[in-house]
């Protein structure tokens, strides 16, 4: 008797294990045209987790008959139509069929084609939230009820499209003015996931210093400037990277404290600045990044130091500005 209580047990036991995995499983109808696109739907069904059993195109068999045929939960069916995809979904919990018409963006896109019947399957089901919701011939499945409790989920954040950047940056010039310090300011706004513009300030600290034997003179730089960056990674990546060109002027003030025997004098030059950068953020915090920034740039004309007459330092070609900070997002 045990034996034979044991045995019916088992048998039981598997029964309702068959019974559960026939619960999962959908009906995909394949068109021989449409191989591709059903392909990718199969995919993207055994991702949700349901068990997909493909059928050839059969005109005298309904959508509901494949899936009651097969102990399915819905049968679908992606088939051409005039203006593009056709996506027919038989859904037995709420006992409903659907069509929905689509146009891909790219005229074969797969990928748009299938996560767009998934969610035509997620949409038909979302009746079974309903408080007064009965099915009618099937009872709601684990995973049909997991499909429908993904669109409840909140979205992601997006990502703030507006952001500060700033930090400590050094120029270095050939030409005589060495290193020179400076504040490196960046306001930047994504345009697009890809294109992103900003406002560059790099703000003077510590002057440069020339010496000769006609004296000494004391240099400050600053230069303001608009760039255009391609975004090489998305937005919302933990590591961004960038590249971009920018335009804009540099301003230099130079004041001169002359020798015996020589007169000093003070001058300020405007120039233009071009430059390519490169940089990449890492995500430190949820609202903040550390960056780091490489730049080079020319200054037209450049800016000169000028001793009785001989050109005693210059600066801008070129110029390689090198930066290390942290960027905020600005959110409204």
């Amino acid at each position: 008797m045990k034996k034979l209580g044991l045995f019916a047990f088992v048998v039981v036991f598997l029964l309702l294990l068959a019974g559960r995995a026939h619960a999962e499983r959908v009906v995909v109808v394949e068109e021989p045209e449409m191989q591709r696109f059903a392909t990718r739907l199969r995919s993207e069904l055994v991702s949700v987790g349901f068990d997909v059993v493909v059928h050839a195109r059969d005109e005298a068999t309904t959508l509901e008959e494949l899936a009651r045929r097969e102990g399915a939960v819905a049968a679908l069916h992606v088939k051409p139509s005039r203006s593009g995809i056709e996506v027919w979904i038989m859904d037995r919990i709420t006992s409903k069929t659907v069509l929905r018409e689509l146009v891909p963006s790219s005229g074969d896109d797969v990928g748009e084609v299938a996560v767009a019947a998934v969610e035509l399957l997620r949409a038909s089901l979302l009746e079974v939230e309903t408080p007064k919701f009965k099915s009618k011939i099937e009872e709601p499945t684990p995973v049909a009820t997991k499909l429908v409790a993904e669109t409840k989920r909140e979205p992601a954040p997006r990502e703030p499209r507006l952001g500060i950047a700033l930090g400590p940056a050094i120029a270095v010039s050939p030409g005589g003015l060495g290193v020179t310090p400076h504040v490196d300011v960046w306001g930047r706004f994504d345009a697009h996931e890809r294109i992103a513009v900003g406002v560059r300030i790099v703000a003077p600290t510590v002057p440069a210093v020339v010496e000769g034997s006609e004296g000494r003179a004391t240099v400050t730089l600053a230069l303001a400037a608009l760039a255009v960056d391609a975004n090489l990674t998305r937005p919302a990546s933990a590591l961004r990277l960038r590249s971009g060109i920018g335009v804009g002027a540099v301003w230099a003030h130079m004041e001169g404290t002359a020798a015996p025997s020589f007169a000093g004098r003070g001058d300020d030059v405007v120039a233009t600045f071009s430059f390519v950068h490169g940089g990449a953020a890492l995500r430190i915090a949820r609202e903040a990044r550390l960056f780091a920034d490489v730049a080079l740039g020319i200054a037209a004309p450049r800016p000169v130091v000028s001793f009785a007459g001989r050109s005693a330092a210059a600066w801008g070609e070129p110029v390689v500005l090198g930066t290390v900070g942290l960027e905020l997002p600005i959110s409204f």
